[in-house]
């Protein structure tokens, strides 16, 4: 942490020498512009009237406009500015104020230092859909510098969403009074909608977050909490963040094309009844073999293993590639402990000679799921030096042998993938040995027969991702 805080002093250190020996960075005056506003151009100044002026970027043609505080009127980000944010930004209130903040294709928005960050409240929307060509970018200032590398993470906060549908972590009699905080006093989540939208998320990166916003409490990169339903969210990508990638608390939101790049923690966790559906999801571990723990890590419940609901997403076409971090938490592939249910079709976990275990399966609740038939994990590979690890009592004793559930389960193979990088090689057998989810399990899915993130075929992360050609 302290070489992250350094990083970020080194970045304001280097803008404002930039400034004093007459370098590209200009410093403008401000417009004094309240972040409260409503949706028409400025009056005067390039700024619109939610905004202030910002100082300008080195090599940056565009005038940097800052929000902050809380928004309580619809607004709308444009691609001709440069994004700041200052502080803890919401959009709405809790339950109050309903507000809408669109994005536009291409824009960049920035933290200027750790403790900025996002949210969007119960009852408000964020509406950032980028294309392809122009996605949107959420990252630091020391990325907009130059600063940022293979190395660098928490340089700002993140992104969080606070939803209205149901976790298991208040009454399930009175899900309309739910109450429960978000990591980084972030706000309130919980209800009894589950079709609830907070809008949509599309061809959007989020890079370089997760600063602890407060003592032991580092931000996701983009937090779901209470998400429900009614969220579209597709083509993302989290990377270089410190604490995990994308954590979905409780919630029923989807998701489809997610890529989870050089997170340092967990790259998915869910947690509190989360029972959502993904598609189509590529995890890597730094190539450069830094910190990384779990491609994914699954709760039910800290508190109570056995609370309802329980969390069962249904995740199909998964590639997990991890690393030789060797730490305090190694880098391995999958867990699924404290009461978790799950179904898990076509996937495939690998990764270097040094990595560690490729699927475990912990506490007496989640190895009862396993054995009633509440975590299906099917058609899929395990491609690993080490690939399982079994569960054990206090005394050494075996209560699961994890190798042999999954070997029992159908169309399961534990050998190579024979991957090229992330994309299966013309003779894999992840190609042709996948299971047709769409047909026999959920038509939400894609009609898909292969195991993994990719046919062979068809790179579905080229032109809108970072990280991926190193």
């Amino acid at each position: 942490m302290a070489l992250c805080k350094l990083l970020k002093l080194s970045a304001l250190a280097s803008a404002i020498a930039l400034a004093g020996c007459g370098g590209d960075l200009v410093v403008n005056a401000g417009n004094g512009g309240s972040n409260t506003g409503g949706t028409t151009p400025p009056a005067t100044g390039p700024c619109p009237s939610f905004a202030s002026e910002d100082k300008s970027l080195a090599s940056i043609n565009k005038t940097v406009c800052g929000i902050s505080g809380t928004i309580t009127n619809d607004i709308r980000l444009t691609a001709n500015i440069i994004w700041s944010l200052s502080g803890k930004v919401t959009v709405g209130n809790d339950n109050a104020n309903s507000t809408t903040l669109t994005i536009e294709p291409g824009v960049t928005l920035f933290g200027k230092s750790g403790a900025d960050y996002l949210v969007v409240a119960r009852g408000s929307k964020i509406q950032a859909v980028g294309t392809a060509a122009a996605p949107i970018i959420m990252t630091s200032i020391n990325d907009m510098l130059g600063l940022s590398n293979n190395d660098s993470a928490a340089e700002w906060g993140g992104l969080v969403l606070l939803g209205k549908a149901p976790t298991n972590k208040c009454n399930q009699a009175d899900l309309a009074n739910c109450q429960v905080e978000a990591e980084g006093e972030a706000g309130p989540y919980g209800g009894a909608d589950a079709d609830d939208s907070s809008g949509a998320l599309k061809y959007l990166q989020v890079r370089y977050a997760g600063y602890e916003v407060i003592p032991d409490n580092e931000l996701n990169g983009i937090t779901f909490a209470g998400v429900g339903r009614g969220t579209r969210v597709e083509y993302i990508q989290v990377h270089n963040n410190l604490d995990d990638g994308v954590e979905f608390f409780g919630g029923t939101v989807d998701a489809k094309y997610v890529v989870l790049t050089g997170n340092r923690d967990d790259s998915l966790d869910w947690a509190d009844g989360w029972s959502g559906r993904m598609q189509h999801v590529l995890v890597r571990h730094n190539p450069n073999n830094s910190k990384a723990n779990r491609g994914i890590e699954a709760d039910n419940q800290s508190g109570n293993f056995t609370a309802q609901p329980l969390s069962k997403p249904r995740i199909a076409n998964m590639t997990i590639i991890g690393n030789n971090f060797d730490g305090e938490d190694d880098s391995e592939g999958i867990l699924l402990r404290a009461g978790t249910a799950a179904e898990l079709y076509n996937i495939i976990v690998t990764g270097p000679e040094g990595m560690g275990e490729c699927f475990e399966i912990n506490s007496d609740e989640s190895i009862t799921n396993a054995n009633n038939g509440e975590i299906v994990f099917r058609n899929s590979i395990i491609d690993c030096t080490e690939p399982f690890k079994n569960s054990v009592d206090s005394n050494g004793n075996v209560t699961l042998d994890t190798g042999a559930w999954f070997r029992a389960q159908p169309g399961n193979l534990v050998g190579s993938a024979l991957l090229t990088g992330f994309i299966p090689a013309a003779n894999s057998p992840a190609l042709t040995n996948g299971y047709n989810v769409a047909n026999y399990v959920d038509n939400w899915f894609d009609n898909v027969t292969h195991i993994g993130a990719f046919d062979g075929k068809t790179n579905w992360t080229q032109g809108w991702t970072i990280g991926l050609t190193d």
